[in-house]
C-alpha cells in the first residue's frame, strides 16, 4: 500500500510503500517522521564527517597526554592536522550542500581552532554551523 508524506527536513512531498498488514495507526503515527532519500543521505554524510572530526580530536587529546619525545609528538600531530584539514573540508562541502550554497566555506582557522582546543570540538562545529547560517541568512 502507498502512503503520501512530506519530508520532515526539506518539506518535499513523496510516496512510500508499506506492508498491507501494517496497522493503520502505525502508518498515521510514522508518516510525519518520514524523510526523503536525499535528506537521509545528507544527514548520514554529515554524521560521518562529524564523527571523523571528533575521532581525530580525541586522538589529538590522547597524543598530548602521551609521554612522547618532541619529534615523535610533532610528526603525529602533523599527521592529525593533515587529516583534520581533509575532514573539515569535507564537512564544509557537506554543509554547503545542506544549506544550498554555491561553494563551501572553509578557512585554515577552522583547523587551527580544532588543533588548539580539540576538547572543544563540539562547540567549534556548532559555532561553524551557527555562523554559516547567520552568514547565509544575512546574504539573502
Amino acid at each position: 500500500m502507498n502512503i503520501a508524506y512530506t519530508c520532515k527536513i526539506c518539506k518535499k512531498h513523496g510516496i512510500t510503500h508499506h506492508a498491507d498488514d501494517c496497522p493503520p495507526t502505525w502508518v498515521k503515527s510514522l508518516a510525519p517522521m518520514l524523510t526523503c532519500d536525499d535528506c537521509v543521505d545528507r544527514r548520514t554524510e554529515f554524521l560521518e564527517a562529524v564523527s571523523l572530526i571528533y575521532n581525530l580530536c580525541f586522538k589529538l587529546v590522547k597524543l598530548r597526554n602521551a609521554h612522547l619525545n618532541e619529534p615523535e609528538l610533532r610528526e603525529k600531530a602533523r599527521k592529525i592536522r593533515e587529516a583534520l584539514i581533509a575532514a573539515t573540508k569535507r564537512y564544509a562541502e557537506i554543509m554547503a550542500k545542506i544549506n544550498h550554497l554555491s561553494a563551501p566555506v572553509w578557512m585554515e582557522d577552522f583547523v587551527d581552532q580544532l588543533m588548539g582546543s580539540p576538547d572543544k570540538s563540539g562547540t567549534i562545529l556548532h559555532t561553524y554551523i551557527r555562523l554559516l547560517k547567520e552568514t547565509t541568512t544575512a546574504a539573502t
